[in-house]
């Protein structure tokens, strides 16, 4: 097993901090056919924040001079802490250059595609570190882990790391002392159903220190493994800790970048992919003034979007900006679905629309999706005669928004008033977005006695019925 760590940690760790740290060499392997060509300049904006350029109170600060693994500022004495006590209980020091942490600062425009890695890392934050999974030079040093499965209150898999106790100090002999609290001596079955590694033979009945213990003392928790961490160790975890201190990504990121430098920095995360990194970024804090610096609006048609659109209660899945929602809103009122401003859930709204043009109920618009390519080029390419505008086709299995049957039941009652009508209608329309029998009779009379077609009983945007309708319905 300190083969297989030896091996991750070669493999994994030292790649990633060459990639971080070389310059030129980022990971751009994502930046493929999505890497659109929109990307923002610094100063594209017409108009900025103004604290758009203000320095943060913090910044990254190498953790020692042998090993310049970079760390925020605010945290590094919590950090020190943590290395300290350590060290006083077993004689291991992590950060020197035998035992270096394996990541701890990022480039906010670093890119990976590594598996249990992200693009929206709390690494970046400088508040996030990886503790040393067991080089061959740090096992000579002492770094013998004992690490046991544990899930803690998670849902999914955790783990709890341990190291043996050896006193930097040990006290004079014959003198008392106060046990640690950190001291742990597991037991025998506990090690058999809980084991994940342990660097000895026999990691029951010998003293332990609860590594993870003195991390949490001092703020930094654990993550949870990613799915398929049995069979792909990059997933597992165990090494990642994080001190959060109840902040946002973006709070803990303004503490060592500017707003500017947020921007130049995600801005080509989101070329990547718009919608789903839109939406993490939503979920960790960022404000949507921000991101639409980041980024230019998709224009589909007759719709803009930054972002996708979708249910409120998704787990934010959507990123759900309010310039996108009340674009959205506006689109679909044009054709009569919904109302602006209706609410902050367009969802069964797009899904109606959806319904309409006969492709799949998803309640959610991606941003250059179909949906968008939909609906844009529905707002587009109206059609108008005379004071008639129409969207889409009315009759059977037809698009018949709301606002096209409204429009044209106005129509035909001028016709009717007119005394075009006689012949197939004995009452004027009810105006409403109800496709219903009267309508459809008055479709195919017009057809059969104006127009003198064969009825089909469809009205199709800017041909014939159309056409004729608005004509004669015009004063």
């Amino acid at each position: 097993m300190a083969d297989v760590l030896e091996n991750v940690w070669k493999e994994n760790i030292w790649k990633n901090e060459k990639n971080v740290w070389n310059k030129g060499e980022n990971n751009f392997d994502l930046w493929s056919n999505n890497l659109e060509s929109f990307l923002v300049e610094d100063d594209y904006q017409s108009s900025l924040p103004s604290d758009y350029t203000t320095p943060p109170p913090y910044k990254l600060v190498p953790y020692s001079k042998t090993v310049p693994n970079l760390i925020n500022q605010k945290i590094k004495p919590d950090l020190k802490n943590v290395i300290d006590e350590v060290k006083k209980l077993t004689s291991v020091e992590f950060g020197i250059k035998e035992i270096p942490f394996g990541d701890i600062g990022r480039r906010i425009s670093m890119t990976t595609t590594k598996a249990g890695a992200s693009n929206i890392s709390w690494h970046k934050t400088g508040r996030a570190l990886d503790l040393n999974q067991g080089t061959s030079s740090a096992v000579k040093k002492g770094l013998k882990w004992v690490i046991l499965k544990d899930k803690g209150s998670s849902p999914t898999m955790q783990f709890r790391l341990y190291l043996k106790k050896k006193l930097l100090n040990p006290p004079a002999q014959g003198t008392t002392t106060t046990p640690s609290k950190y001291v742990v001596k597991l037991t025998k079955a506990q090690v058999t159903k809980d084991k994940f590694y342990s660097y000895y033979a026999k990691a029951y009945d010998i003293d332990l220190i609860d590594v993870t213990e003195i991390l949490k003392d001092y703020g930094f928790t654990r993550i949870d493994a990613h799915k398929g961490w049995q069979k792909n160790s990059n997933k597992r975890e165990w090494w990642h800790y994080e001190k959060r201190d109840s902040l946002t990504m973006y709070q803990a990121l303004r503490e060592i970048y500017s707003k500017k430098d947020l921007v130049n920095g995600y801005k080509n995360i989101l070329a990547i992919n718009r919608n789903y990194y839109g939406a993490r970024l939503i979920r960790e804090g960022f404000p949507e003034s921000l991101l639409k610096l980041m980024i230019k609006q998709k224009t589909i048609g007759g719709l803009s979007l930054y972002f996708s659109v979708g249910p409120i209660n998704n787990q934010k899945r959507d990123a759900n900006i309010k310039t996108d929602i009340l674009s959205v809103q506006q689109a679909l009122k044009t054709l009569g679905i919904g109302t602006v401003p209706a609410s902050t859930n367009v969802s069964s709204e797009i899904s109606i629309f959806q319904g309409k043009i006969k492709i799949k109920k998803t309640g959610k618009i991606l941003a250059g999706g179909n949906t968008h390519k939909r609906l844009g080029n529905v707002i587009k390419n109206k059609k108008t005669f005379k004071s008639l505008t129409l969207y889409g086709n009315l009759g059977k299995n037809q698009t018949n928004f709301p606002q096209d049957i409204i429009e044209v039941k106005k129509a035909i009652n001028i016709c009717f008033k007119k005394g075009l009508c006689k012949d197939f209608m004995k009452n004027e329309l009810l105006v409403n977005d109800n496709f219903d029998n009267a309508f459809v009779n008055a479709i195919v009379g017009f057809q059969k006695y104006i127009l003198k077609v064969t009825p089909d009983g469809i009205i199709s945007k800017g041909l014939k019925t159309h056409d004729t309708i608005a004509k004669k319905s015009s004063k």
